[in-house]
């Protein structure tokens, strides 16, 4: 059974935020406009978790290569982050296609994010719940060829798990656009494509159970397709997209102190004018920390430059 985002019935703010056992967030799409920064950070104020899993397309990097945009607001958000993981909470940063080129770094610069910044950059993470099920976390983006090339041979589809999963899925597949080849976007597909998108989005849920049933885990959750789901696809198949942060309607998904995951809504009406939520201004932010969100930046602009090169990471 399909379960929507839904508010929670009373909404949790900095001063009085909601104990819960793990966070998963996707798809901010940080170097859009569209992204309201100072709302996610007031969201995640809003909670205290053990884990945060930041689900893919974290950075939109195909928007920073085209133009600069990493306004204050996200270094506050960045700044509350580092200030969490310095708090002793664990922080993974799932790779996307839109911050693909993260995928390419050395682990000598993953081990300096890990101990400087507190963020592990992983491709898949299986997380265990506190009932003890196992649920894989990945972007999605890694079932993009198998939904553009449809039924594929036993052979072509181990080809595509080798490149979509050992490679790390740093090729995105290309489709021809006004006479052009881009970069495939399935969210935009779906979002664009009317009736076609439930076409796409059954077949997403296809790769997904197979995906399942090859690694042999409980579940799978991951964000991708901006389409927030909780569903089950077969006895205990459980699948859970974490939708975005990108449109009206930004969503999250926790994991309860139980082991119950609930997808919900941010409301930004709530959010933003509850009596009892602080403003920004009144969320700390350490002059530390504020430093090192703002050397993050330096880093991910040199990372998305036209002239790409692998930038050294400060300290």
């Amino acid at each position: 059974m399909q379960k929507r985002p839904h508010e929670m019935s009373v909404t949790p703010s900095p001063l009085n935020p909601y104990k819960c056992r793990t966070l998963f967030v996707s798809d901010l799409h940080m170097g859009s406009y569209r992204f309201d920064a100072d709302l996610f950070t007031r969201f995640l104020a809003s909670y205290d978790p053990d884990t945060i899993y930041l689900v893919g397309d974290i950075i939109d990097g195909w928007k920073l290569r085209k133009r600069w945009h990493w306004p204050l607001s996200y270094v506050r958000s960045t700044s509350y982050l580092l200030s969490l993981a310095q708090q002793g909470k664990n922080i993974f940063y799932i790779m996307g296609n839109h911050d693909d080129r993260l995928r390419l770094l050395p682990p000598v610069i993953n081990k300096r994010l890990k101990d400087k910044y507190g963020f592990q950059l992983l491709n898949k993470r299986v997380h265990t719940t506190e009932d003890g099920r196992k649920l894989l976390v990945i972007h999605g983006d890694q079932f993009d060829w198998k939904i553009l090339h449809g039924r594929l041979s036993k052979w072509s589809d181990n080809i595509f798990d080798f490149i979509t999963t050992r490679m790390l899925s740093t090729v995105s597949p290309r489709v021809r656009v006004k006479g052009k080849y881009t970069k495939f976007s399935l969210s935009k597909a779906i979002r664009k494509s009317g009736t076609h998108a439930l076409y796409l989005l059954k077949n997403f849920e296809k790769a997904v159970l197979k995906r399942i049933e090859k690694d042999k885990v409980n579940g799978l959750i991951c964000g991708h397709t901006h389409v927030p789901v909780q569903k089950e696809l077969a006895e205990d198949k459980l699948y859970i997209n974490t939708g975005s942060w990108m449109a009206d309607t930004p969503t999250a998904l926790i994991e309860h102190e139980d082991g119950r995951f609930e997808l919900i809504f941010c409301n930004p009406q709530a959010y933003m004018q509850n009596a009892n939520n602080q403003s920004i201004a009144d969320i700390p932010f350490s002059s530390e920390n504020m430093e090192k969100a703002k050397r993050l930046e330096e880093w991910v602009k040199h990372l998305w430059d036209k002239k790409f090169k692998i930038a050294p990471l400060a300290a």
